[in-house]
């Protein structure tokens, strides 16, 4: 086991390392694949790994410096979700939808000493109250 600090940008990133068969290590150093290190360090993209490895006591590359197939991890990361463009539909009768907003306290207070207000809003005609509360 090993634990692996590495300083990047003013972010220190401290990582607990298990190296077994499949990792070269001795008591200072652990080499691993562009993948693992990929994974390692939070999915960081592979020429910022590569970088790291010339610069960083205690890392190594091993295993060429081909980038890995995609991460899947990182595909997802990369999607956004889509948006409807289609309008929503609207109320079709008078105070069938009204839309409500409570605002406050506010500073500072009014004259008359309202802290608060509630707005309401008809979805269908777009007519919109406003009243202002003491509480």
């Amino acid at each position: 086991m090993m634990v692996l600090c590495l300083t990047y940008k003013n972010v220190v990133n401290c990582t607990i390392l298990m190296c077994n068969d499949n990792v070269v290590s001795d008591t200072v150093n652990c080499a691993r694949d562009l993948l693992s290190w990929h994974k390692i360090l939070g999915h960081c993209n592979y020429d910022d790994v590569l970088k790291l490895d010339s610069v960083v006591d205690g890392m190594k590359v091993i295993g060429g410096i081909q980038k890995p197939a995609d991460c899947n991890i990182c595909v997802l990361g990369k999607m956004t979700q889509g948006r409807s463009r289609t309008p929503r539909c609207r109320s079709t009768a008078p105070l069938v939808l009204v839309h409500t907003d409570l605002a406050g306290p506010s500073e500072p207070i009014s004259c008359e000493g309202f802290k608060y207000a509630v707005s309401f809003r008809d979805d269908y005609s777009g007519i919109m109250f406003v009243y202002f509360l003491k509480i």
